[in-house]
């Protein structure tokens, strides 16, 4: 353990001298302050982040078939990489600034509604014989069976049976609009899909700067838009790895939790084939990036079904887990180190320390999901 000490501004201007307890390496520091926004401050309560990633893959252990359908269709519905090739080109040429797409039925199931000026676009749809339903009609089937009391392993059921062949190939097509999100609004009284709280946006923004500066410091980051998903990591000649993220205008929680995955999949070097099966290396990412969500108050509630998800049939590791914990506490340590930069720290509320345990010196242990 080495004691690092860093220069900043006080309010009256003046030069102060802060004692920072560093790691070596890149293991968690022996007095983290982790800022949980949803522990009770009158419990006397210390967490580790050992504990903490096991209660997550216990959680992810349990996560059902129904919690991983849930993941694409509140998650991943709307984004370009959605459609077909062809659409998201004719999507593009109408709106060149176009990131999140859905029907006007798609859009209410998710709790808003088209505003009366809103333009269209215009787009290709299969037509299809047969039970064909979007991701908003199935999503609104679910949480009415939900609504019901019904278990997952009956709602998985009924499902399949109201939707057997929900994709049907086709080569008769008609044209359908669709509309972005800055062309809807929230429905009043009605529960909103994916809606972000204002207060927790804007913390989101600022933490997602001192994390992009953490990234940047290390590897190329990019925020461009891209057909495919929220973000991905790749080898970069000049920079030995790229970052990029899907930035949507006022979606700054996802773009956070985005990049703390994606930053996570670099510093464990996924992209050279650290880490195992390609299950495992999303596991590994999506842990620590739930780790450091968690530190700064943000509980991301889809990271368990997604661990299920990829590590249904892998085997989760001692190994895999201490990578996890690692790179968590790497990236915690450099983003406060960036706040620090820029202002001086407020005391937390709650101070909740890691253990005097080494990661290296965790008892045996192996979590096989599935």
């Amino acid at each position: 353990m080495s004691d690092r000490w860093i220069t900043v501004k006080d309010k009256k201007k003046e030069n102060r001298h802060v004692k920072i307890t560093g790691m070596k390496d890149s293991r968690p520091t022996l007095e983290m302050k982790l800022r949980y926004s949803d522990i009770n401050p009158s419990r006397k309560e210390t967490l580790t982040l050992e504990q903490l990633a096991r209660d997550q893959l216990k959680r992810a252990s349990q996560a059902t078939t129904v919690d991983q359908m849930l993941l694409h269709l509140e998650k991943y519905t709307g984004l370009l990489g959605n459609f077909s090739s062809f659409n998201s080109v004719l999507i593009k040429e109408q709106d060149p600034y176009a990131t999140v797409v859905r029907s006007k039925s798609d859009w209410q199931a998710y709790g808003y509604k088209v505003k009366d000026d809103a333009v269209p676009i215009n787009i290709l749809f299969p037509v299809v014989s047969g039970k064909h339903a979007s991701n908003g009609k199935m999503l609104d089937f679910i949480n009415k069976l939900r609504a019901q009391g019904l278990s997952d392993e009956l709602i998985d059921e009924k499902v399949r049976e109201k939707y057997p062949n929900n994709r049907v190939p086709t080569h008769t097509f008609g044209i359908t609009q669709v509309f972005d999100k800055k062309a809807v609004e929230a429905i009043p009284g009605k529960k909103q899909i994916n809606v972000f709280d204002r207060d927790s946006e804007m913390k989101a923004q600022s933490l997602y700067s001192y994390l992009k500066d953490v990234a940047s410091s290390n590897y190329r980051v990019t925020e461009d838009p891209f057909a495919g998903g929220r973000g991905f990591t790749a080898q970069d000649p000049e920079h030995g790895q790229r970052i990029n993220v899907m930035k949507i205008p006022g979606e700054n929680v996802q773009a956070l939790r985005t990049l703390l995955h994606e930053l996570s999949h670099a510093k464990l070097e996924h992209v050279y084939g650290k880490g195992g099966a390609r299950g495992v290396q999303e596991s590994e990412a999506e842990l620590s990036a739930w780790l450091v969500g968690k530190h700064f108050g943000y509980d991301f509630k889809d990271s368990a079904p997604y661990i299920k998800g990829w590590s249904s049939r892998q085997d989760f590791k001692e190994d895999n887990v201490d990578r996890s914990m690692k790179t968590a506490a790497w990236i915690i340590k450099n983003v406060d180190l960036e706040e620090l930069k820029g202002k001086l720290v407020p005391e937390a509320s709650v101070s909740v320390q890691t253990s005097r345990k080494t990661i290296g010196k965790m008892k045996s242990f192996q979590a096989t999901l599935g």
